[in-house]
Parts: C-alpha cells; structure tokens; sequence
C-alpha cells in the first residue's frame, strides 16, 4: 500500500505498509571429500531439511518541506521493520576420519532437530536540514537513529532410538539489543558548474546482547560494547559543458555482527567450528574516487573513466586453526592491510543516431585479503578483468534487437600454497528480440549462451538458455495484460557459482527450477506500456 499526499506547492507526505507470509521446505543434501597428499583425510555426507515459516512487516513514512527561502528545506523519515520465523531442521551426516587414506581411525554420526523461533523489530528515523548561507554556499545537517531488538531461541535435541533428547550445550538463546545514532554537517558550494562539499559525521554504536546455553550446559553471558568513528567526507563535482568530472574521498564504519561477538562456540558443523570474538572492534574503509564523463549531444557519443581505491583498517579477516582430522576451529579477528583496487572505460556511439549504437566497456580491479591459517598469514592476490560489449539496434517502434556479449577472467594467486592458484574465465553471449505482431500482440524473446571454466578443477560447463513469451494488452486504457511464457526451452538451467577466498576455492553446480511454462494476467490501474525496448542498461 503506498499514499501520498501533496499537502501544498511546499509539503509532501508519503506513507508506505507492505508485508508478507512465506512458507518454505528446503533438502539440503551433500558429499565432501578432504585430502592431504599425504598424511589424514576425512569424508562427510549430510541429508538435511529444513521447514521455515516466515511473517514480515514494513512500513515507512517520508515528510518533504520546503520554504520559501529559496534553497531552504527540511525532510524526516520514518521506518518500522518487523519479522517473525519459526524454522525445524533436520539434520543427519555421517563423518569417516583416516589416519592413511584407506585405514578408518574413527567416525562420527550426527543425527538431530532443530527447533528455532526469532523475532525482529527495528526503527529508523532521519532528519535533513539544508540552509542556504549565500547564493553558492549551503549548509545541510542530518541525524540517522536506529534501534534494533532481536531475540532468538534456538533448541537443539539429538535424535536417540527415535526419540529427542535435550542437546543443552548447542541450544542456544539471544536477546539483543542495538542502538546506532549518526549525526553529521557539511557544506556545499555550487556555482556555474562547481560543486565542492565537505563535511564529517560522529557514529556512536551501542551493542548490548545476552546469551544462554541450555540449563546443563552452564554457558551464559553478556555482551555490553559501544564504538564511537568519527567519518569525514570530501567531494569536488565539475560541469564543464557536457564533459563531468568527480573525485572524492570517503571512510565508512562498519560494526561487528553479533554472531562475531558473542563469545560462544558453535560446533553444530563438527568440521568446521566457529568461536565468537567479543574484542572486535569496528572495520573502517577509507575510498578515493575519481570519475570522468562525456557526452557530445550532436554526434551522440559517450565517454567514461573511473577508477576508485579502498584499503581497510581494522578490516574482518577469519583466523583459523585445521588440525590433522581436517577439523578447522575459526574466529573473526581484526587485521589491518586489505585493498581493493577497482576501474573502468566506458565508450558508445551511433552507427545510425537511435536506431543503432554500439557501447563497449573494460573494467579491470584488482584485490588484496588476508587471513591467518595456523598462525601464518595467508594473502589472496586476485586480478579481475572485465569486457564487454552490446549492439543496440531498434530501427522502428514494431522490432528491436539486442547483442550482448562479456568475457570475465578472474586470476587468484596464494603467497603460501601457490598450487591452489587458479584462473576462473566466464563467457556469455545473448541475443534478445522483441516485436510487434498482428492484432497488438507483442512477442518477446531471448537467448544466451553461456560458457564457465576453471582448469583448477578442469572445470568446462556450457549452457545454453532460451526464453520466449507472446503477451496482449486489453481491458480499457490498457490496464490489462495476459501473457504466456516458456522459460529455458532447452531444459538447460543450472546454477553455477566458482569463487576463490583467503583461504578456499570452490566451484559448485547446483539444480535448479528449469524448463516451465507459465500463463500470467497483469491488471494495473494506471494502465499498462507496451514497448520493444529492453529495459536492460547496456553494460548489465
């Protein structure tokens, strides 16, 4: 639900409510296999489920004034969050550890419920003041609040001759509370073209949250933390008669999660444990940017750079432990050093002005992380290389046709183990058409073609999708639309996900909802747009 309200030329109320109810069962089934070349290895297979029912709520309101003053304005906001979960998860996994690949040292059944409840209610409010000091110079300060309660109960039982019994030390119950206030100023001078600001903003985070194991289990405590960043912000913005410049610097804060904070071990996936770190304090990222744009309005040329640069202090980085069973304890620690390193070229221009373009664009980055594995500090070096290009050729309102093609090369390089490095290359191809037919049907239809690779893994996977659907508009003023859809007409679909982190790689293949059909009907009281343009940007 949305109203609006212009209550005069000078104020404007908005009001928003939307909520939803989801249910959902998720099968969660899986194999992995850890090996040393020589020396101990492990096998796991696990068979979960999961039953989730969730209820949302949010609602938001937006109050704009301005005054006469010209250049004078005041605006407020207020939001509500709520949420409600109740989950039951099943979860079963069998554990084989080898001293000698072959030779079974031990193994490890795990069989149990989960029964979790968690509710959530958070409110937001913001104020903005802008007050003009002169005809170029403005002044503008604002004020974020937030507050969040959080409580969790999550019960474990282990699951013995069929029956549960009570697992107190890995249930567990949160109640949490978090207050964030940001207050902030800064000036902004804006003449012919020039656009200069400067400002900073205090943050102050409150952080209180207590915890209990089960009543056997003798675990409980608090959390009681509060971290206070002081964030400056520069801007500089040029109009130099259709060419743009912007360069800037920003620092940014952010707060550990409370899952971090807690100092509870959590050993629910016995390969791999994970141990809160109530000493953490926050990330600060410093950024540098720089961006250049122009456009020749006569020949309907473009050109862009950027380039932006973060180094992170006090950045989140995993400090983990593997012993010889493969079982790795892991904490979150703050560690100095992480970079990232991001650019771009962007240029397009008209073979036939609006009715075919070309656009091109290359963006290479380049990142640095860290962690510590064993007590040695581990450094990921990742090179990234982007290009693409699309052909945009709309000659009549009746056709359209699009031509996009991207090639990605990710290059991940370790300072210790230097097998593990890799090079992950994604290619793709699409070609979308779209047209007016006979009696006001519309046929929209699409095509990509995908390739992933990894020789790490001696990974190839290609995968071609076809997408096609005929739709009508109906009803007076268009306000109606009925449409028929056949989505992955080659029953391709699968859902691919390769990365490489500190201190992992990993290429997964996952299924997913494939060929389906689907007959929709649209209704829209503001009356429905027919159109063969895609609303896709060029360089998606």
């Amino acid at each position: 639900m949305r109203f609006e309200k212009e209550i005069d030329s000078l104020n404007t109320f908005i009001a928003n409510l939307n909520g939803s109810i989801a249910n959902r069962n998720n099968v969660f089934n899986g194999w992995s296999d850890n090996e040393r070349i020589i020396g101990s290895s492990n096998t796991s297979r696990f068979d979960n489920l999961q039953i989730r029912e969730n209820l949302l709520l949010r609602g938001n309101t937006i109050f704009r004034k301005k005054f006469k003053k010209k250049g004078r304005s005041l605006g407020l906001s207020a939001s509500y969050f709520s949420s409600a979960s109740n989950s039951d998860f099943y979860q079963k996994s069998d554990i084989v550890f080898y001293k000698i690949k072959g030779t079974v040292d031990s193994s490890q059944t795990i069989n149990q419920s989960i029964a979790s409840k968690s509710s959530k209610q958070q409110l937001n409010a913001n104020a903005m003041y802008t007050e003009p000091l002169s005809k170029k110079i403005f002044w503008t300060t604002f004020y974020n609040f937030q507050n969040s309660n959080e409580t969790i109960d999550r019960n474990v039982f282990d699951i013995k001759q069929n029956e549960p019994v009570n697992n107190d030390s890995l249930t567990r119950n949160f109640d949490n509370k978090i207050l964030i206030n940001r207050l902030g100023s800064y000036l902004r001078y804006a003449y012919k073209g020039v656009n200069v600001s400067v400002g900073v903003a205090y943050q102050l985070f409150n952080i209180k949250s207590d915890f209990k194991a089960g009543p056997s289990a003798n675990i409980f405590g608090n959390v009681n933390r509060s971290y206070n960043s002081l964030l400056p912000n520069f801007n500089v913005s040029l109009d130099l008669k259709g060419k743009y410049l912007d360069f800037g610097y920003s620092a940014d804060a952010k707060e550990p999660s409370l899952r971090n904070l807690q100092p509870i071990i959590d050993n629910s996936n016995p390969l791999y444990i994970n141990i809160g770190n109530p000493n953490l304090i926050p990330e600060i990222n410093h950024e540098i940017n720089v961006g250049f744009n122009s456009f020749n309005p006569a020949t309907f040329i473009n050109f862009g750079l950027y380039s932006g640069f973060t180094i992170s202090e006090n950045q989140f980085v995993t400090s983990q432990i593997v012993d010889n069973n493969f079982i790795t304890t892991s904490k979150t620690i703050n560690l100095s050093g992480g970079q990232f390193l991001y650019s771009g070229i962007n240029f397009g221009f008209p073979i036939i002005k609006n009715k075919f373009t070309i656009n091109m664009n290359y963006s290479p980055g380049y990142g640095k992380s860290q962690a510590i594995v064993n007590d040695i500090k581990n450094i990921t070096n990742t090179i990234r290389n982007r290009i693409s290009l699309r052909v945009n050729l709309t000659p009549k309102e009746q056709f359209s046709c699009y031509l996009n093609s991207s090639l990605s090369m990710n290059d991940t390089k370790y300072n210790i183990n230097t097998s593990q490095n890799q090079r992950i290359i994604e290619q793709s191809y699409s070609l979308e058409l779209n047209a007016k037919l006979f009696w006001g049907i519309y046929s929209n239809n699409s095509f990509k073609y995908s390739i992933n690779q990894n020789n790490r893994f001696n990974f190839y996977q290609e995968i071609p999708i076809l997408n096609m659907s005929l739709s009508k508009l109906f009803l007076k003023e268009n306000r109606g639309e009925i449409r028929i859809s056949i989505y992955d007409v080659f029953n391709k679909t699968l859902g691919i996900n390769q990365f490489a982190n500190v201190n992992s790689v990993s290429s997964n293949i996952n299924q997913s909802l494939a060929r389906y059909a689907m007959l929709s009907f649209t209704y829209n009281i503001k009356g429905i747009k027919a159109t063969t343009k895609s609303s896709n940007n060029w360089w998606n």
